[in-house]
């Protein structure tokens, strides 16, 4: 059962991650070359299409990372527990802004209109958030 929710942690984060570094560096470089119709055009059909699969894998991620900490909380050391508190932290605050820039309508028409600058926020969190999962993983193989 570990490696399956191990696996759909994984999987989940990969396609999060991924589509959050394609929209920054990829798709939003692109249509910086239309018109302004366009590319809201452009953008809100991308979003209509990745919002449901980042708010899937955020739910998996929930789901799976409070099956994977509580598996480490009854063996873990205080440091071990004290940087993956620091890890989910970083995660909260990365889906909070995943969904402020994902949710439709005009409660975060601010932050959306700083898409680029709030996905670049987003990859760095999300950067650093893999690299204390590999810190994590690391810490329990010694």
């Amino acid at each position: 059962m570990r490696t399956v929710m191990q696996w759909a942690h994984l999987v989940s984060a990969i396609v999060a991650v991924g589509g959050t570094a394609f929209l920054r560096f990829v798709l939003l470089p692109a249509a910086a070359g239309l018109d302004e119709g366009a590319r809201k055009a452009l953008m809100g059909r991308v979003l209509g299409r990745f919002r449901p699969v980042l708010w899937s894998c955020i739910g998996v991620l929930l789901l799976t990372g409070l099956h994977n900490a509580a598996a480490a909380f009854g063996t873990a050391s205080p440091l071990y527990l004290n940087i993956l508190l620091v890890k989910i932290a970083l995660a909260f605050i990365l889906f909070g802004v995943a969904f402020a820039l994902t949710i439709p309508g005009s409660m975060f028409a601010g932050m959306q209109a700083r898409r680029k600058t709030w996905l670049t926020v987003n990859a760095v969190l999300a950067l650093m958030v893999v690299f204390l999962s590999a810190y994590l993983r690391r810490m329990q193989a010694d």
